[in-house]
């Protein structure tokens, strides 16, 4: 299976239409070409220091904006992980909260339409929407699809990546990982913000993805560049200019997704997330949350 057409991820993980970044999708199968390094970034109090990694330059400004109202209406279009099929029949619920595995705030339910579309309207509170869209089939993975960043205002077009099971396998098996069917996997992937005012989100290379607590016998993994494709690899420390990250046979539990930066050890992202036995959790990493 030709590694690209899991790509899609970058399209299709949901930065459009969500708080802050405000980019538009990457064409699906391919990342965005990476900005030129800018000298510093600018915040409410004015320019600041000279960033040495210019990818996630946006860390001293606002990630998120206050919601305009309080709910939006969310356009959920589920594709497979190459963005080229639509997942019809699937249902989905909207649930509150990240950290709530059981769904106990369900805020929406609806099955998708042929086109994989379903529509829900979500509370915004102050800072957005920032629950969960789960979806499940009859007999295949369940995926835990988590809003990041929140979701502040009408989001008509929110597409996200339904993987199956034999989806998710053959990913594994191109870092020579197999998959234990009592673990939960996480799909991250790492965004610049500097993608504001309509142009294109921008994947983060040199991110360091972790789960605090740390899993026992998880596996990480990161795509990579490799000749004039891209693959997977467990060797790898940290995102490339791809921007995807991998952990799998993770043991059940709520946890923190943290984003480190290769080059100096700190912390510029954080997200909270839950991960179900025998299920998958999808999520952007951008600075600042």
């Amino acid at each position: 299976m030709n590694v690209r057409t899991f790509l899609g991820i970058v399209g299709v993980v949901g930065v459009a239409g969500a708080a802050g970044c405000g980019g538009e999708r990457a064409p699906l199968g391919e990342s965005a070409p990476a900005p030129e390094p800018a000298a510093a970034t600018s915040s409410p109090h004015g320019p600041s220091a000279p960033v040495a990694d210019p990818l996630w330059s946006c860390t001293a400004s606002p990630v998120q904006s206050s919601p305009g109202s309080r709910s939006a209406k969310v356009g959920l279009a589920l594709v497979d992980p190459g963005g080229a099929s639509p997942i019809a029949g699937a249902t989905v619920r909207a649930c509150g909260s990240a950290v709530d595995a059981a769904c106990s705030e369900v805020v929406g339910a609806a099955e998708t339409t042929t086109e994989g579309r379903a529509s829900f309207d979500v509370p915004t509170g102050a800072r957005g929407f920032a629950g969960y869209f789960e979806t499940t089939r009859a007999g295949d993975l369940p995926n835990v699809a988590f809003v990041s960043p929140p979701i502040a205002a009408d989001a008509p077009d929110y597409a996200r990546p339904y993987w199956s099971r034999s989806d998710l396998g053959a990913f594994a098996r191109m870092a020579s990982i197999e998959l234990e069917p009592e673990q939960g996997h996480v799909l991250v992937s790492t965004f610049d913000c500097r993608a504001l005012g309509g142009a294109q989100a921008v994947p983060a290379a040199g991110v360091i993805v972790e789960l605090d607590p740390a899993p026992p016998g998880a596996r990480a993994a990161y795509t990579v560049r490799d000749g004039a494709g891209v693959s997977l690899s467990a060797s790898a420390r940290s995102s490339d200019a791809t921007g995807h990250a991998a952990l799998f046979n993770v043991a059940a539990g709520k946890y923190t997704l943290v984003g480190r930066l290769a080059s100096t050890g700190a912390v510029v992202a954080r997200a909270p997330l839950h991960v179900r036995a025998g299920a998958l959790s999808t999520i952007a990493l951008v600075p600042g949350l």
